[in-house]
């Protein structure tokens, strides 16, 4: 498929909000970085909402370009577990081979622990399939994050699964499937807090049916791109006024930074109001740089080829690194510097899995 430059550069500062969030967080107990933690702390949450509207932007297309559905999900496997199970075999390998100088390192490896312990190799194949961490905390099967891909790749993966579907609903009935995922995300959300309070291992901010309104926006936007083309200056403007109304109130009854900040980002239903209109702006911002200044996006948008990767491994090196560092003894260049430093090894970490996982993707997906 033709690569589209403002579908990259969302890529690349959706995977770059997370990053900075990831990062931010290890900060988020010192006080001498209010700055930092009110503008970054929380943009995970809009990074990984961008993620999952343009994987609904970008589906449709993978779904009319495939031959039928299973040469449809044989795409989307390929597409998603290798790169998963490359990085997961490439990190974790790497950090072993780090720990002959500095052992504490091999902790953050899933091979330290397997290789030590009964159940290898049960253990790190399951590591190496890309699952639902919500799933297998509740079956039984973990307690933590996995190495790589954190809670989203499950979430992903089971979108991928009902898109096909979900791409028949918006098409017959959009406004119908629009306004079901929208109440379905709300049940889901109050469903998983009844369950937290009973004690369930299980977070419903990262459960899938939480997350169908922003991987529908997605769909809508491209099969209905004809419409939004049309009325594209008052789509603009109703977006733009209703963000402005509603982030103005939620500002006016939220004096708390924390409970603001869960109303201006994805994080619970009442955040709906402000993050799906969000996403169509921020996509017009792209679209509209992308044409604006065609130079140097396209040099950001280089990185969109391993988004997806950087996504996968960014926050095990964020910690990696930043569990070495007096962190409350850092000044604002200190700050500024390790995380230039951290993304420019999540940088070149993603570049040199990437340089593995593609030519077996090429090869399991027939590609030239």
């Amino acid at each position: 498929m033709k690569r589209v430059s403002w579908l990259d550069s969302v890529r690349v500062f959706s995977s770059l909000l997370v990053i900075i969030s990831h990062y931010v967080v290890c900060f988020k107990d010192f006080d001498n970085f209010p700055i930092m933690n009110f503008c970054f702390l929380y943009s995970g949450y809009l990074g990984v909402i961008l993620f999952f509207a343009i994987s609904g932007y970008l589906v449709n297309k993978s779904l009319e370009r495939s031959s039928g559905l299973l040469n449809f999900y044989k795409w989307r496997v390929g597409r998603i577990c290798i790169p998963f199970a490359t990085s997961y075999v490439v990190l974790g390998s790497a950090l072993m081979i780090l720990a002959i100088i500095e052992p504490s390192l091999a902790e953050y490896s899933p091979f330290a622990d397997a290789l030590t312990h009964d159940g290898f190799p049960k253990i790190i194949l399951f590591g190496m399939i890309p699952h639902d961490i919500n799933l297998t905390t509740l079956l039984g099967f973990g307690t933590g994050g996995v190495f790589v891909g954190e809670w989203f790749i499950g979430t992903i993966i089971w979108l991928y699964l009902l898109a096909p579907f979900l791409n028949k609903a918006v098409r017959r009935a959009p406004l119908v499937t629009f306004a079901a995922s929208i109440l379905i995300s709300i049940g889901t959300f109050y469903v998983a807090e009844y369950f937290i309070q009973q004690g369930k291992p299980i977070v419903g901010w990262w459960l899938f049916t939480t997350r169908l309104p922003e991987f529908l926006a997605g769909m809508i936007l491209v099969v209905y791109k004809d419409f939004f083309e049309l009325h594209r200056r008052k789509i603009l403007i109703a977006a733009a006024i209703w963000t402005l109304i509603i982030g103005s109130i939620s500002v006016a009854l939220n004096a708390e930074l924390p409970a603001l900040m869960l109303r201006l980002y994805p994080s619970e239903p009442r955040s709906l109001l402000l993050s799906l209109t969000t996403i169509y702006l921020f996509f017009a911002l792209m679209e509209y740089l992308n044409q604006k200044f065609p130079p140097a996006l396209a040099k950001i948008n280089s990185f969109a080829g391993i988004s997806y990767i950087a996504m996968l491994i960014q926050h095990i090196i964020i910690y990696v690194v930043t569990d070495r560092l007096e962190l409350a003894n850092l000044q604002t260049f200190g700050l500024i510097y390790i995380w230039l430093l951290i993304t420019a090894i999540i940088i070149y970490a993603s570049r040199l899995i990437k340089n593995f996982s593609e030519p077996l993707e090429n090869y399991f997906l027939k590609r030239n």
